[in-house]
């Protein structure tokens, strides 16, 4: 199984540009932005535990998008 480190890391690099259009269409200025994103990715780091690989990872970006849209 994957380190939590590893996890977080792949999670940025697969997800982090689709978190940020979503996140870029409730706020729009820059500062708020970043902080939002901030704490989506506390958020993520807590509750990696509890995630079973990417493919989990992958349902809950999922699932993400679709509350967005």
């Amino acid at each position: 199984m994957e380190s939590r480190d590893q996890l977080f890391q792949q999670a940025i690099e697969e997800y982090a540009e689709g978190i940020s259009r979503v996140v870029h269409s409730y706020v729009h200025s820059r500062a708020e932005h970043d902080d939002l994103l901030q704490e989506i990715w506390l958020g993520l780091w807590r509750a990696l535990p509890a995630f079973r690989g990417m493919p989990a990872l992958r349902r809950l970006y999922i699932a993400l998008r679709r509350i967005a849209v």
